[in-house]
């Protein structure tokens, strides 16, 4: 279908998204459901959330943060041998003091560039969140509308089998580190026979080929009177789903540039270095070392934290849990597959 077929369906296909995430509300799922006010996938809350936070607090963050230790130890030096001059050679320190003007004039370049750092992380970790919510929706989306009738039960069936195959490719292609041969294990009890030999066939990208076999089922099976608006909704939905597929792979391949980082920790050690001169004319040689001390494991928390959350594929604490996502989807499409098998035997 051309851009302007797909222009022209939009209205109808939105609505038609709405109907068919009403209808799945209503039959429900075990672990999700699709509400029709944002068509935003849902699921319920993961019980190691709360130990993790527990855990985070607890240790004051930074056991769950890489924190550069040996600069943390170089800047605790310096604030020593401040504190210690100060107390014992007063002279050879007044000839350092101008270096507390160099703290001054970095302050308010580190912090936008921290604050810029922190934001660019958390939208990108955001954005991928809403992206994943997004696809999981519309593969339940898909299964509903391979369900109204408009498809053969063999056509349905296949329609949510490969719902569930592109569930079970997407996680393969998001996870690091992982087992490929988990994906075809996982696949073989999703799909018939020819369609997992089909993927294997395809040398192309897994998710790619789900996503064109379900383009030629709903364009050759569908029939009746709504025939022609299914096909365009599903169409439209299958174009939404490479649409947020496209920003996730942004996302995950797509890491900060380098140099903004490596500029960012440049001025954010001259700060740290400089800190203790101006911290001893404000609260004296006995606060200043905790103080800095303070300071630099909250700026370097920070700076550990934009660093973990920047890419929110993978299998940290602060990474998107996939696996609950994939499964709660995939539980929800299964028993959209039990209601059309359930339907055709009654």
């Amino acid at each position: 279908m051309d851009a302007k077929g797909l222009a022209s369906s939009s209205s109808s296909s939105s609505s038609s998204l709405r109907r068919v995430s009403v209808r799945a509300h209503s039959s429900g799922g075990r672990n999700a459901a699709l509400y029709a006010g944002g068509d935003e996938f849902h699921m319920s809350k993961d019980p190691s959330y709360d130990k993790e936070m527990m855990k985070f607090v607890g240790g004051l963050m930074w056991p769950n943060l890489e924190l550069p230790w040996g600069v943390l130890a170089a800047s605790t030096a310096v604030a020593v041998g401040v504190a210690l001059m100060h107390l014992h050679a007063p002279a050879v320190l007044e000839y350092l003091m101008p270096l507390k003007f160099t703290q001054s004039f970095i302050t308010m370049p580190l912090g936008f560039l921290m604050v810029f750092r922190i934001n660019q992380a958390y939208g990108r970790w955001w954005e991928a969140r809403g992206s994943v919510g997004q696809i999981m929706t519309r593969s339940m989306v898909l299964a509903e509308i391979g369900s109204t009738g408009e498809l053969p039960q063999t056509s349905a069936l296949r329609v949510a089998s490969l719902c569930r195959a592109l569930l079970v490719a997407i996680e393969a292609e998001f996870s690091i580190g992982g087992n490929p041969e988990d994906k075809w294990t996982k696949l073989a009890s999703r799909v018939s026979a020819e369609d997992l030999a089909a993927l294997k066939a395809d040398k192309g990208n897994t998710v790619n080929a789900v996503i064109y076999m379900m383009r030629e089922e709903f364009s050759r099976a569908a029939s009746g009177i709504d025939a022609a608006a299914t096909k365009m909704t599903a169409a439209a939905t299958l174009l939404e789903v490479h649409t947020f597929l496209t920003a996730c792979r942004r996302i995950f391949t797509t890491p900060m540039p380098i140099s903004y980082t490596a500029q960012f920790r440049f001025v954010l050690v001259i700060y740290l270095a400089a800190l203790p001169f101006t911290l001893l004319g404000q609260v004296g040689p006995y606060f200043t070392v905790p103080i800095n001390i303070l300071i630099s494991m909250a700026l370097f928390g920070l700076d550990a934290l934009s660093g973990g959350i920047i890419n929110p594929f993978g299998t940290d604490s602060d990474d998107l849990p996939m696996n609950r996502y994939i499964k709660a989807a995939d539980d929800n499409v299964a028993n959209v597959q039990a209601k059309i098998k359930e339907r055709s035997a009654n």
